[in-house]
């Protein structure tokens, strides 16, 4: 469970009520409307929060984040036509990012689906439909980490986590975690972390000794 559903039960991010949670996820495809045009029962797949149509200007020139498609998806209605398929005493329920996957069975649009070989395991595969890439993505994309580069990630959640291992790949020099948690520390250090603090107030002398005090933390610019 993504962190933004929980944003929805406290009102954080207000969202169509009442509805089913839910946009991180994977699943089987068990049957397909007259116009899906790629996928077939018995598909394995992964919920893409934002959905990608492949045709609209911005997913034909690679910005797939921002499809067309995307500006349906707090209605908590279908894509397609409009309508709800769940329902509870007799009450339409909204679809959180047109996917609900908290609910066993659900109904999306094509354009929402990833499909992905079979024999990746779906409770691993649906991380990667909003946690894993936002955290990839925030060392890869976002923060433009490079070979050499120094990378300092404050929390090790899903996120966090995913933001560690990209870093890593990126070819980051040095990783600091900053956790409180001595066990998420430990993790941390298996996933590619080179040097661990438990508050910020440690990770100075930890990345100063790291860097040969070349790069100081300025706490007044945190990024997580």
């Amino acid at each position: 469970m993504c962190h933004s559903d929980d944003h929805i039960v406290t009102g954080d991010m207000p969202f169509q009520l009442p509805c089913v949670g839910g946009h991180e996820g994977a699943g089987v495809v068990m049957e397909v409307g007259e116009h899906v045009s790629w996928l077939a029962p018995g598909d394995h797949v992964v919920f893409g929060f934002l959905p990608s149509c492949g045709r609209c200007p911005s997913c034909s020139t690679g910005h797939q984040s921002l499809c067309d498609l995307g500006a349906q998806i707090f209605s908590g209605t279908q894509i397609y036509d409009g309508t709800s398929r769940h329902h509870a005493a007799g009450q339409d329920l909204a679809s959180v990012c047109g996917i609900g996957s908290f609910a066993h069975h659900t109904v999306v649009h094509e354009a929402s689906c990833i499909k992905i070989d079979p024999d990746v395991a779906l409770d691993r595969a649906c991380l990667l439909g909003c946690g894993f890439i936002t955290g990839w993505g925030s060392s890869v994309y976002a923060a433009e980490v490079r070979p050499g580069h120094t990378v300092v990630v404050a929390g090790v959640g899903g996120i966090g986590a995913a933001a560690v291992q990209g870093a890593r790949l990126a070819g980051a020099r040095t990783i600091t975690v900053i956790d409180p948690s001595e066990y998420k520390r430990a993790e941390a250090l298996k996933m590619g972390a080179t040097h661990v603090a438990a508050d910020w107030d440690e990770a100075r002398s930890v990345v100063a000794e790291a860097t040969w005090t070349a790069a100081p933390i300025d706490s007044s610019a945190r990024w997580g």
